[in-house]
Protein backbone atom coordinates (compact mmCIF):
# COMPACT_ATOMS: atom_id res chain seq x y z
CA UNK A 1 0.00 0.00 0.00
CA UNK A 2 1.20 3.43 -0.89
CA UNK A 3 -0.20 5.92 1.64
CA UNK A 4 1.79 8.97 0.53
CA UNK A 5 -0.25 12.06 -0.28
CA UNK A 6 -0.72 12.58 -4.02
CA UNK A 7 -3.56 15.14 -4.26
CA UNK A 8 -4.51 18.09 -2.07
CA UNK A 9 -8.24 18.77 -2.55
CA UNK A 10 -9.79 22.00 -1.22
CA UNK A 11 -13.59 22.17 -1.23
CA UNK A 12 -15.45 25.48 -0.80
CA UNK A 13 -18.48 24.63 1.30
CA UNK A 14 -21.83 26.37 1.59
CA UNK A 15 -21.99 28.87 4.44
CA UNK A 16 -19.14 30.22 6.47
CA UNK A 17 -18.03 31.63 9.76
CA UNK A 18 -18.25 35.15 11.15
CA UNK A 19 -15.09 36.42 12.83
CA UNK A 20 -14.88 39.49 15.02
CA UNK A 21 -12.68 42.42 13.97
CA UNK A 22 -9.68 43.22 16.15
CA UNK A 23 -10.35 46.96 16.39
CA UNK A 24 -13.75 48.34 17.40
CA UNK A 25 -15.73 50.95 15.51
CA UNK A 26 -16.80 53.91 17.67
CA UNK A 27 -20.51 54.76 17.34
CA UNK A 28 -21.60 58.17 18.62
CA UNK A 29 -25.16 58.54 19.97
CA UNK A 30 -27.37 61.15 21.64
CA UNK A 31 -30.77 61.26 23.37
CA UNK A 32 -33.14 64.21 23.13
CA UNK A 33 -36.35 65.00 25.01
CA UNK A 34 -38.48 63.50 22.23
CA UNK A 35 -36.68 60.13 22.64
CA UNK A 36 -37.39 60.10 26.38
CA UNK A 37 -41.07 61.03 26.06
CA UNK A 38 -42.32 59.79 22.66
CA UNK A 39 -46.04 59.75 23.59
CA UNK A 40 -46.22 63.50 24.19
CA UNK A 41 -47.60 65.69 21.37
CA UNK A 42 -44.56 67.77 20.48
CA UNK A 43 -44.89 70.94 18.42
CA UNK A 44 -42.43 71.71 15.64
CA UNK A 45 -39.03 72.56 17.08
CA UNK A 46 -39.85 71.37 20.61
CA UNK A 47 -38.12 68.51 22.41
CA UNK A 48 -34.94 68.63 20.34
CA UNK A 49 -32.71 69.57 23.25
CA UNK A 50 -30.00 66.92 23.71
CA UNK A 51 -30.22 65.39 27.18
CA UNK A 52 -27.35 62.90 26.98
CA UNK A 53 -24.51 62.04 24.59
CA UNK A 54 -22.18 59.13 24.48
CA UNK A 55 -20.26 56.61 22.43
CA UNK A 56 -20.28 52.84 22.16
CA UNK A 57 -17.62 50.46 20.94
CA UNK A 58 -18.89 48.05 18.30
CA UNK A 59 -16.94 45.10 16.92
CA UNK A 60 -18.07 44.33 13.35
CA UNK A 61 -18.13 40.78 12.03
CA UNK A 62 -16.36 39.71 8.85
CA UNK A 63 -17.47 36.65 6.89
CA UNK A 64 -14.86 33.93 6.43
CA UNK A 65 -15.41 31.17 3.88
CA UNK A 66 -15.77 27.62 5.04
CA UNK A 67 -13.34 25.22 3.38
CA UNK A 68 -12.50 21.57 3.79
CA UNK A 69 -9.11 20.24 2.83
CA UNK A 70 -8.61 16.57 2.00
CA UNK A 71 -5.39 14.68 1.34
CA UNK A 72 -5.82 11.88 -1.19
CA UNK A 73 -3.29 9.05 -1.30
CA UNK A 74 -1.37 7.69 -4.27
CA UNK A 75 -3.44 4.46 -4.15
CA UNK A 76 -6.69 6.42 -4.39
CA UNK A 77 -5.26 8.49 -7.23
CA UNK A 78 -4.31 5.34 -9.12
CA UNK A 79 -7.85 3.99 -8.65
CA UNK A 80 -9.41 7.29 -9.80
CA UNK A 81 -7.53 7.20 -13.12
CA UNK A 82 -7.80 3.42 -13.66
CA UNK A 83 -10.01 1.67 -16.23
CA UNK A 84 -12.47 0.64 -13.52
CA UNK A 85 -15.56 2.79 -14.08
CA UNK A 86 -17.64 4.15 -11.18
CA UNK A 87 -21.22 2.89 -10.89
CA UNK A 88 -22.76 6.11 -12.24
CA UNK A 89 -20.91 6.04 -15.64
CA UNK A 90 -21.02 3.48 -18.45
CA UNK A 91 -17.81 1.52 -18.91
CA UNK A 92 -17.57 2.39 -22.64
CA UNK A 93 -17.87 6.11 -21.89
CA UNK A 94 -15.32 5.83 -19.07
CA UNK A 95 -12.70 4.20 -21.30
CA UNK A 96 -12.90 7.12 -23.76
CA UNK A 97 -12.00 9.70 -21.05
CA UNK A 98 -8.49 11.00 -20.43
CA UNK A 99 -6.85 10.51 -17.01
CA UNK A 100 -7.43 14.10 -15.86
CA UNK A 101 -11.13 13.87 -16.84
CA UNK A 102 -11.51 10.65 -14.84
CA UNK A 103 -9.82 12.26 -11.85
CA UNK A 104 -12.05 15.35 -12.02
CA UNK A 105 -15.19 13.19 -12.17
CA UNK A 106 -14.18 11.50 -8.91
CA UNK A 107 -13.17 14.80 -7.26
CA UNK A 108 -16.47 16.38 -8.33
CA UNK A 109 -18.34 13.45 -6.82
CA UNK A 110 -16.47 13.90 -3.52
CA UNK A 111 -17.18 17.64 -3.54
CA UNK A 112 -20.90 17.17 -4.23
CA UNK A 113 -21.25 14.51 -1.53
CA UNK A 114 -19.86 17.00 1.02
CA UNK A 115 -22.14 19.83 -0.16
CA UNK A 116 -19.37 21.81 -1.82
CA UNK A 117 -19.98 24.76 -4.15
CA UNK A 118 -16.65 24.38 -5.92
CA UNK A 119 -13.26 22.79 -5.48
CA UNK A 120 -9.63 23.15 -6.48
CA UNK A 121 -6.97 20.49 -6.43
CA UNK A 122 -3.23 20.19 -6.68
CA UNK A 123 -1.43 17.07 -7.85
CA UNK A 124 1.83 16.61 -5.96
CA UNK A 125 4.92 15.27 -7.71
CA UNK A 126 6.26 11.88 -6.68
Amino acid sequence: MNNTTKILLTINLEGGVLTRQDKPELIMWSLNERNLNPNKDWKDGEGLKVVKRGSTKHYNFNPKECKQRIKITKDAYDYFISDEAPSFIKKSTWLLLKENQRLEIHLNSISESLGGKSYIYQILND
